[in-house]
């Protein structure tokens, strides 16, 4: 396991624990950012904002016109995180 600011560009990862606090906990959820969602990385460099697409989640399916799962819906969304938020999130990249 290994932070999302850590994760490197073009991988997909799955979201294995979230580390935060309640409000953030929530907003991440009301992201679709919870654990067993599956995330691509957009971009990622230093200690800067970690932009990521939004590509399948346990709550609802969702399917990025980038990524090759086959989901139930046509658009995932791209979020931008604070290097700090991607820092509470655990992934696991995908092969």
């Amino acid at each position: 396991m290994i932070p999302l600011a850590f994760a490197h560009e073009g991988t997909q990862v799955k979201v294995v624990k979230i580390n935060a606090g309640k409000g953030l906990s929530r907003r991440l959820t009301e992201l679709g950012i919870i654990p067993g969602a599956i995330l691509k990385i957009v971009k990622a460099q230093g200690p800067g904002p970690v932009i990521i697409e939004v590509c399948n989640s346990k709550e609802a399916s969702f399917l990025c016109n980038s990524c090759t799962l086959k989901c139930n819906t046509a658009y995932g969304w791209r979020i931008v995180l604070s290097f700090g938020m991607a820092m509470k999130v655990l992934v696991q990249e995908l092969m």
